[in-house]
């Protein structure tokens, strides 16, 4: 058994099996929860069918495990997001090194995205913020024992990490890791993704579920932003230009989201056409 954990919400095209194939050393344990049956295979260490959403499938994980939880972090991760090789034992490596609470990988540029401050800033090794979404947090064994309570929140996942924001507050330290890339690889689509369209088929409504969440919390907790403080800055950036620096490049991921329009333009459009051809 080695000290880290990445569990994958996986369905026929996971990205698991090439990232296991690709880092060789690694040093984690893969534990695939499918949430449609896979093919056979023996590449994880743990298969497991079960939950309507990641964190319902999670929880079912961690109520089967007899005796102390014996990982360090947890990467709960979505399979269609993209670590260049060895990237996930890079981030497992840098939340030990630094004691880190509650993280996530930084998202390229070329990523599909929700929130800007996810996206990777080339100025930072990892910025404390006030946010850490849903498609990939790492949790250490404090932050899963702490917000372990809001995993079956919604079946949707919407609103359960502005949950994580009020329950760490700022005692317990969430950061974006900078220089841990992935790539989120396809859109979120919203009206007919396989997921949200599985959701209406169950009666479930993302947007009721959230407003239901926000009625539970303090309200004004909720900007995702960049903390004024506790950040790590790159080696070789003076120390009094580098918060200027990342002030600079945070404000240059307008580009990204102009990147992200074209793309799910283009992407339409071949599914438009593919569509047509295939009439």
């Amino acid at each position: 058994m080695r000290q880290y954990l990445v569990v994958v919400r996986a369905g026929p095209n996971s990205f698991h099996r090439r990232l296991i194939a690709e880092d060789p050393a690694r040093n984690w344990d893969c534990w695939v929860n499918w949430y449609a049956e896979g093919a056979p295979e023996d590449v994880a260490e743990r298969y497991v069918l079960g939950g309507i959403n990641k964190f319902e499938g999670l929880e079912q994980l961690l109520a089967r495990w007899e005796g102390p939880f014996p990982y360090r972090y947890v990467l709960s991760l979505d399979d269609d997001v993209d670590f260049a090789p060895g990237g996930i034992s890079r981030l497992f490596a840098v939340c030990d090194r630094n004691d880190l609470f509650l993280v996530q990988p930084s998202l390229g540029w070329d990523s599909f995205y929700s929130h800007d401050i996810t996206l990777r800033n080339p100025a930072c090794l990892r910025r404390r913020v006030s946010f850490i979404e849903v498609m990939a947090p790492c949790f250490s064994a404090a932050a899963l024992e702490l917000l372990r309570p809001t995993f079956l929140l919604t079946r949707s996942t919407w609103g359960i990490d502005l949950a994580w924001t009020v329950r760490c507050g700022d005692t317990h330290p969430m950061h974006v890791v900078d220089e841990v890339r992935a790539v989120h690889t396809k859109p979120i689509e919203r009206n007919s993704g396989a997921f949200y369209r599985m959701l209406r088929a169950s009666g479930v409504d993302p947007q009721a579920e959230l407003a239901e969440v926000l009625k539970q919390l303090p309200p004004g907790r909720f900007r995702a932003a960049n903390r004024a403080a506790g950040h790590a800055f790159r080696p070789g950036i003076p120390r009094a230009v580098a918060p200027l620096a990342m002030w600079f490049f945070e404000h240059m991921k307008w580009l990204a989201k102009v990147n992200q329009s074209v793309r799910r333009k283009l992407r339409r459009r071949a599914a438009r056409r593919a569509a047509a051809g295939a009439g």
